[in-house]
């Protein structure tokens, strides 16, 4: 009996204790939740106690037309207001690119648009950004200017410019739109197609002909612009820089100046008093040999064998010699690609030409082998055709050539474009039939 209540006082003390335990367990919970919000609310209420109200500050957005800047200060044209700005850039002001990059400051030139974000109750610039609407052509050249119609074009597009549109010079001098031209290297800034900067990086330069010996030439640039004589009116402009100038002139040697160097707004002299002329030499070819001969061309006399040689022109040599006519030709060398022009020559003895007096010719289509008399009717043609014939020095048609001589020799000239000078006599005496005469041309090589 004494041995189970011993065992009922431990089991009743370890119960209590158990018990005390857990009541001090959730005593602890009870007041750490009480203590975590209180201090909770407590908080709250200092940061709410801590909260100050500002008011708000509008801002809007500029698009100003940079005309002076400097770390601390921007002036410009509101290009949407119309009127000039002028404000102060203070530390604080954000500098961008379109991208929202960070831009230093001394990025930005006179000439560029720029996006400011602006508060005017405060009178104070929050950002300064380029433009991503602005259209925009850097250091580019060949852009023409229409005063009349206020118009640019700008590689084949045509813009308009507006009347406040800001020109300088690349040291940000001013100028005007009326100085600027096809040949000046500029870069050129827009917004909603309308040019409002263009800055003149490096002016044209000028090349000047003096002196020209002849109107009959032209000047190539670069081997891609060609000029005629006839269409300069002024000094020619072109880009500044090098360039490579051929001058080709009608009887004058090509003129070739390579790799000169033009500076902005220079005037390049290139005298042309001094061109050599293009020579070519006169030969004579008699179809009889060792003949004695004089050429006479204007005002000058030229013994046989004796060299003629005479600058590139147009003209009219006649060729005597004893006991034959006269024999004339004009001359064009400047048709002739080679040194040396033959002309070959036919001469007619006086006899035989008091002969020909009773020459007479038929274009009749009919050229039978008929001998009328002392007289035959005979073809002379070529291959190809449309040769001038000459008989007897005497031009008389072109080939196919039909006509009726009297007997006798005739020298016999055949002369063709681009073909050699075929040349031949015959001799019609009743002795044969032959009527017809077919001659081959040689192209010139």
């Amino acid at each position: 009996m004494r041995k189970n209540n011993k065992q009922f006082v431990r089991t009743v003390v370890i119960l209590a204790v158990v018990g005390f335990i857990a009541l001090m367990i959730a005593m602890f919970v009870v007041l750490q939740s009480y203590l975590s919000d209180h201090g909770t609310k407590s908080t709250y209420v200092q940061v709410q106690e801590e909260v100050v109200t500002e008011p708000v500050v509008l801002s809007e957005t500029l698009n100003i037309l940079i005309e002076e800047i400097t770390e601390s200060h921007i002036m410009g044209y509101d290009i949407h207001n119309q009127k000039m700005l002028s404000k102060v850039i203070n530390e604080e002001v954000k500098v961008s690119d379109a991208y929202g990059n960070v831009l230093p400051i001394n990025q930005l030139m006179i000439g560029d648009i720029v996006e400011i974000n602006y508060q005017e109750e405060r009178d104070r610039i929050v950002s300064i950004s380029k433009s991503s609407h602005v259209q925009s052509w850097k250091k580019i050249s060949g852009i023409t200017v229409d005063e009349e119609t206020k118009h640019i074009d700008i590689s084949g597009q045509t813009y308009e410019y507006a009347d406040e549109v800001l020109v300088v010079d690349g040291d940000g001098i001013p100028s005007t739109i009326t100085k600027v031209g096809p040949f000046d290297i500029v870069s050129v800034q827009a917004m909603d197609n309308v040019v409002w900067s263009i800055i003149i990086h490096k002016a044209s330069a000028s090349l000047n002909l003096l002196e020209l010996p002849t109107q009959n030439g032209q000047i190539e640039i670069d081997n891609s612009r060609l000029i005629m004589f006839k269409d300069v009116t002024e000094p020619i402009k072109l880009v500044a820089g090098k360039h490579r100038i051929v001058i080709k002139m009608k009887g004058y040697e090509t003129i070739v100046v390579e790799d000169i160097q033009l500076e902005a707004n220079e005037v390049y002299d290139i005298s042309l008093k001094e061109a050599e002329r293009v020579y070519k030499i006169i030969q004579p070819r008699l179809l009889i040999p060792n003949l004695n001969y004089t050429v006479t061309i204007g005002d000058k006399v030229y013994q046989s064998g004796e060299e003629i040689r005479l600058p590139q022109d147009e003209y009219k040599l006649k060729i005597d010699a004893e006991g034959f006519e006269s024999f004339t030709r004009e001359v064009n060398l400047f048709n002739i690609e080679k040194d040396i022009c033959i002309i070959d020559v036919a001469l007619v003895p006086i006899e035989e030409e008091e002969k020909s007096d009773e020459i007479s010719e038929s274009e009749s289509s009919n050229s039978s082998n008929t001998a009328i008399g002392n007289s035959k009717t005979i073809t002379i043609n070529t291959e190809p055709t449309g040769a001038n014939v000459y008989i007897n020095g005497e031009l008389k048609g072109v080939t196919p050539y039909i006509a009726t001589l009297n007997n006798g020799s005739y020298g016999i000239l055949l002369e063709k474009t681009n073909y050699e000078v075929y040349s031949t006599n015959i001799l019609l005496d009743g002795s044969n039939d032959q009527s017809t005469y077919l001659y081959k041309l040689t192209p010139r090589g």
